[in-house]
C-alpha cells in the first residue's frame, strides 16, 4: 500500500469510529431527554407510593444515563487528539498490521469492516496495546503464549 493510501485508509477508520462515538453520545442525549419527559408526566398524573417509585426509577435511570453520555464524550475527546498522521512505531493514532490482525491503536472500541479490511480499535492502557507500545515494525513478542509479528505500522 502506497504511503497515501495508508493516510486514507487510517483517516477512513478514524471517521467510522468517530461517526459512531457522535451517534451513541447523541443516542444517550436523546434518552435522557426521553426519562426525564416521562419523569416529569409521572409526577403529573401519579400519587403516594407509585409516584416515589417511579420517581426513584427515574432518577436511577437517568444517573446510568448521564454516566454513559460523559463516558461517551470522554472517549470522543479523546479519540479527536488522535493524529491520523503516518507512524513508524506503535503509538496513539498508528495501525498496526500484525500477524494475528489489524489494530488501531486510540480508543477501546468494536471492531469494524474498513474497505474489507477488519480493523480492531485498541488503547495504550489495553493488554495488547501495552505490548505493542513502541513496537516498529518487524518486531515479535509472545501475548497468551501465541508469538505475533508486527508487519507494519503506519
Amino acid at each position: 500500500m502506497l504511503p497515501q493510501d495508508k493516510v486514507n485508509f487510517k483517516n477512513q477508520v478514524f471517521d467510522k469510529i468517530r461517526a459512531e462515538l457522535i451517534t451513541e453520545v447523541e443516542s444517550a442525549a436523546a434518552e435522557m431527554h426521553r426519562v426525564l419527559t416521562a419523569a416529569k408526566e409521572e409526577s403529573k398524573s401519579s400519587m403516594g407510593d407509585k409516584y416515589e417509585t417511579g420517581r426513584a426509577m427515574a432518577h436511577l435511570e437517568l444517573e446510568k444515563l448521564s454516566y454513559q453520555h460523559e463516558n461517551k464524550k470522554l472517549m470522543l475527546a479523546a479519540l479527536e487528539r488522535i493524529q491520523t498522521s503516518l507512524k513508524t512505531t506503535a503509538q496513539p493514532g498508528a495501525v498496526v498490521e500484525t500477524s494475528v490482525g489489524l489494530f488501531f491503536i486510540c480508543i477501546q472500541a468494536p471492531e469494524l469492516s474498513v474497505l474489507k479490511k477488519k480493523v480492531i480499535p485498541i488503547s495504550l492502557q489495553s493488554p495488547l496495546g501495552k505490548t505493542l507500545s513502541g513496537c516498529s515494525s518487524g518486531a515479535k513478542f509472545n501475548l497468551n503464549g501465541r508469538e505475533i509479528i508486527v508487519n507494519d505500522i503506519y
